[in-house]
C-alpha cells in the first residue's frame, strides 16, 4: 500500500539522513581550524580538499532529505486526505519559521558553538519525517513544521559560517561550490524521490 511504501522510504531516508548527519558532525569537528598551507613563495595558500569533502558530505545529506520530499505531498493530500488550505499552510510553516529564526541562531552562536549548532540542526532534521508518522492531526503536524523550519535555518546559517571559519580569506569560490554541490543535491533527491 502507499502507506507501507511510505514509511518505508522514510525509514530509508531517515537512516540515511542519520548517518550523512553523523559523517557531517565527525567531519565539522575535524576541520575546526581554517585551512592554509604555505605555497613555494611564503604566501598562504587554500588548500581545496576540505572544502570538497565538507561539500559532497553535504550534497549527499541534501540528496537524502530531499529523497522524501516528493511524498510529503502525495501523504498529506491522498492518504491523511488534509484539506488544501491546511496543506498550504503546512507547506508555508518551514519557511517562515526559517525567515524568523536565522536571526535567533545568529544570535546563539559564537565561534566555539558552531558545531554543536550543526549537530542538533541535522539530528533534528533526521528525526522530524519519522515524527510525521506518529500523528496526523494539524496542530502536531504544525509543530513538526515548526521545528523544521527552526532546524533548517540553523542548518543553512551554520554550514555558511563553516565554510567562511574554514575559509577567511576566499570565501566567496568556496561558498560558490559548496553551494553549488548542496543544490545539485537538493535537486538530485527530488528527481529520485
Amino acid at each position: 500500500t502507499f502507506d507501507e511504501l511510505l514509511m518505508s522510504n522514510f525509514l530509508v531516508v531517515a537512516v540515511f539522513a542519520r548517518s550523512l548527519s553523523l559523517a557531517l558532525i565527525f567531519f565539522c569537528a575535524e576541520t575546526s581550524q581554517p585551512h592554509h598551507r604555505p605555497s613555494h613563495n611564503g604566501i598562504s595558500e587554500d588548500t581545496l580538499i576540505p572544502i570538497v569533502k565538507l561539500s559532497l558530505v553535504m550534497m549527499l545529506f541534501r540528496t537524502a532529505v530531499n529523497l522524501s520530499s516528493p511524498f510529503f505531498s502525495a501523504y498529506m493530500l491522498q492518504e491523511i486526505r488534509l484539506d488544501f488550505s491546511i496543506y498550504s499552510y503546512l507547506i508555508a510553516i518551514p519557511l517562515v519559521t526559517k525567515l524568523i529564526y536565522l536571526t535567533n541562531w545568529a544570535r546563539l552562536l559564537d565561534d566555539n558553538k558552531k558545531f554543536e549548532g550543526l549537530a542538533i540542526a541535522t539530528l533534528a532534521i533526521g528525526i522530524v519525517p519519522v515524527l510525521w508518522s506518529l500523528g496526523h492531526s494539524p496542530t502536531w503536524l504544525s509543530l513538526l513544521q515548526i521545528i523544521s523550519g527552526v532546524s533548517w535555518a540553523g542548518f543553512d546559517l551554520i554550514s555558511i559560517l563553516l565554510v567562511q571559519h574554514m575559509y577567511p580569506k576566499s570565501i566567496t569560490q568556496k561558498l560558490g561550490l559548496f553551494m553549488a554541490l548542496g543544490s545539485l543535491g537538493s535537486v538530485i533527491g527530488g528527481l529520485l524521490g
